[in-house]
């Protein structure tokens, strides 16, 4: 195409006739490779045209079809098949072209401009200004639209498959809890305590002690993908086709709150019916989450939480408009959840009113007065409200958290300050939820990605550690580097490396909690507290190190702090419990919050 412009048209015309052959025969039967082979050439071949090319000739009879025709035909083919053809499509793209290349330069970006193109050819439709359910409606009607959003789906689970196809096989095994909470040993590759665990061939638990070292998994895995999440998001719905009213209706009422997952797509077994038309639960963009920028999620969770707040508003009205035809005077706190509180005592005040409030004075919109000070809360006064909030609370001072040294984000303090409890820290997370409730534009606290991570359930990484804890990540990992003297591929050999392993470290399975240090050079340090049982008396040995670097990892995360955020998560759920924050990946949640 390079070299012969006229090359373009001649290979989109002869797409357009391969295509139609396919389209025109049984759909049930499109299972075999290299009938679908010819599909992922056929979504390669607009991406090939060089940007100098002119653009191709409008569809003529028999002559060459746009690009963006093509692409559409193949979305349509593909909205037709069976679970069977879609599965092995899903295959030939991860197999046949799993380099990432070819996915992230080419296959990709001409689908999600396929789906680009018709969202923001659907918002310029002039129906999109009438009623709300008429606007419902129509959108569901849009098949071009969503046929490209369900072929977009499927190249993310194309990029699924090629990571696990490219992850080498972990031939040992990891620690996982049952459902009752004791630990044994499972097969489990991939996960981080596996690949520590693992390090220079030894298995995670070859101790001669029968207490196992190996740390439990906590949370779920994240699904690898071999392209980054932003590969496959729609960035036209962030620039406002898409009114996030009418999309907070589609995932209410089409959807039911219901995520569906690029695997789901794939596997279920028909999407289209008679008529060729998608189902109304595929018919939300919220419900294909890994497809939409966060921008436009916190559109659409700012129209529920102000729902939420008229709804609350609304079961006081008729009360309240009742008594002003009585001729009394309606309560304002009856609409509204009112603060007055006082700059020189703010952190007190507010968690006294705040610990009184019920959990429907709560859901009110929120409207903060400053004793003292004459001034009417648009929002201003509220946003005023949180940034010396926030100063106060998350500082060192308040004894609730403190400043990781060589990180400086902050984390929960390991031991409670003067005047402390662990209800505190419930008070924090209502807090920190009522800025996201409020629509504010974010707190300016350096908190940890680890922490939203621990909000959405997902496990954490070695990347958490370090981002949180620098030193004791590069602690641990030149541990798990070090390397013995002799060899260590006989029994006396691995003998020697962990005699030789002990006298460097001298380690024991303990570890204390990290201390405030520099930002609280009064307080006293923690003790140390064992990793496992009788850890104080265990000595870490060369071929338990992947063991203690996971116990280590978990400990410094989890354990050593795990009462504090368990009272915050309660009390962020406590006001944050809307189905759309299933919808927020932990990345997501933190720029929402953090702003």
């Amino acid at each position: 195409c390079a070299r012969d412009e006229a090359a373009g048209p001649r290979l989109l015309s002869a797409a357009a006739e391969g295509l139609a052959l396919l389209s025109d025969g049984s759909v049930e039967d499109l299972v075999q490779r290299d009938q679908l082979r010819a599909l992922a050439i056929y979504l390669c071949i607009p991406a090939r045209r060089p940007p100098s090319a002119p653009p191709p000739p409008p569809p003529t009879a028999g002559g060459a079809r746009a690009p963006r025709s093509l692409l559409a035909g193949i979305a349509h083919l593909v909205m037709r098949m069976p679970a069977a053809g879609r599965i092995a499509l899903r295959d030939l793209l991860a197999d046949e072209c799993g380099d990432m290349r070819v996915l992230r330069d080419f296959i990709v970006p001409h689908v999600r401009t396929l789906a680009d193109d018709a969202i923001r050819n659907t918002g310029q439709q002039p129906w999109l200004a009438g009623a709300l359910w008429e606007v419902v409606n129509q959108l569901q009607l849009q098949r071009p639209l969503w046929e490209a959003v369900l072929l977009l789906q499927i190249l993310a689970s194309a990029s699924e498959e090629a990571a696990r196809l490219l992850r080498p096989v972990d031939a040992n095994a990891s620690v996982v809890s049952s459902p009752s909470g004791d630990v044994s040993l499972g097969n489990s590759s991939g996960m981080e305590d596996a690949k520590e665990a693992g390090r220079a061939g030894e298995g995670p638990n070859e101790s001669t002690s029968s207490v196992s070292l190996a740390a439990p998994v906590i949370g779920q895995a994240r699904t690898a993908s071999l392209l980054d999440a932003s590969a496959f998001q729609l960035f036209s719905l962030a620039e406002g086709f898409i009114p996030p009213e009418v999309e907070f209706w589609l995932f209410q009422e089409h959807a039911q709150f219901r995520q569906i997952t690029p695997g789901e797509v794939v596997d279920e077994p028909w999407w289209s019916d008679a008529a060729s038309m998608l189902p109304r639960r595929f018919c939300s963009f919220m419900a294909h989450a890994n497809l939409v920028p966060v921008a436009f999620k916190q559109r659409v969770l700012q129209v529920e939480n102000v729902l939420r707040q008229r709804l609350s508003q609304e079961q006081v009205l008729w009360p309240q408009a009742e008594m002003v035809l009585s001729g009394g005077r309606a309560d304002p706190s009856a609409f509204y959840f009112m603060l007055s509180v006082s700059r020189t005592d703010l952190l007190r005040a507010t968690f006294a009113q705040m610990y009184s409030a019920s959990p429907v004075d709560l859901r009110r919109p929120l409207r903060v007065e400053f004793v003292g000070e004459e001034a009417v809360d648009e929002g201003g006064v509220m946003r005023e409200f949180f940034r010396v909030l926030s100063s106060e609370l998350f500082a060192p001072e308040a004894g609730l958290f403190f400043e990781a040294e060589g990180s400086r984000r902050l984390w929960f303090s390991p031991t409670l300050g003067p005047g402390r409890q662990l209800e505190d820290y419930w008070m924090v997370g209502v807090i920190v939820a009522l800025a996201v409730y409020n629509n504010h534009p974010g707190l300016d606290v350096p908190l940890p990605s680890v922490l939203f991570k621990k909000l959405k359930g997902e496990q954490t990484t070695n990347e958490d550690l370090a981002q949180l804890f620098p030193d004791h990540a590069r602690s641990l990992e030149a541990i798990l580097a070090w390397t013995p003297s002799e060899p260590t591929d006989t029994e006396a050999g691995r003998q020697a490396a962990d005699r030789e392993f002990a006298d460097t470290f001298c380690l024991s399975f303990c570890l204390s909690p990290p201390s405030p240090g520099s930002s609280q050079p009064n307080a006293s340090p923690p003790p140390e507290q064992p990793l496992c049982q009788d850890g104080e008396d265990r000595p870490v040995l060369f071929r338990d190190r992947g063991c203690f670097a996971a116990r280590a990892r978990q400990f410094l995360l989890h354990t050593s702090v795990q009462p504090q955020f368990e009272s915050f998560a309660r009390g962020f759920r406590h006001v944050c419990n809307s189905p759309l924050f299933d919808v927020l990946r932990p990345e997501e949640l933190e720029a929402i919050v953090a702003g």
